[in-house]
């Protein structure tokens, strides 16, 4: 099962203050996405912590994007993400349950 979910990067977002002035990315805020948003509702399992194991970006995304994730369980464990702007994929990659006492 794909579990699809909308994320809107807000042009005021504090994670921009003081980022690449004129030109803000912040891709920890699209992986911070995917871990709170993505992995949690589709696992059905509170209280786990989840972590990127692997992410490779394709494209910037601007503050005002509009974005669209989507997770699926992977066959290794873990769950595989995609992130599209319009269609057009801007980062992939894998989640997995981390120990909360790493």
């Amino acid at each position: 099962m794909i579990h699809r979910f909308q994320w809107h990067f807000p042009s005021d977002h504090p994670a921009l203050a003081g980022h690449f002035a004129g030109q803000p990315i912040a891709p920890g805020e699209q992986l911070q996405a995917v871990e709170q948003d993505g992995a949690g509702r589709i696992a059905g399992t509170p209280g786990v912590n989840w972590s990127i194991k692997s992410a490779k970006f394709l494209q910037t995304v601007r503050p005002g994007d509009a974005l669209d994730f989507s997770v699926q369980a992977a066959e290794t464990g873990g769950f595989d993400f995609r992130i599209e702007r319009g269609g057009s994929l801007i980062a992939r990659g894998l989640i997995v349950a981390s120990d909360a006492r790493l």
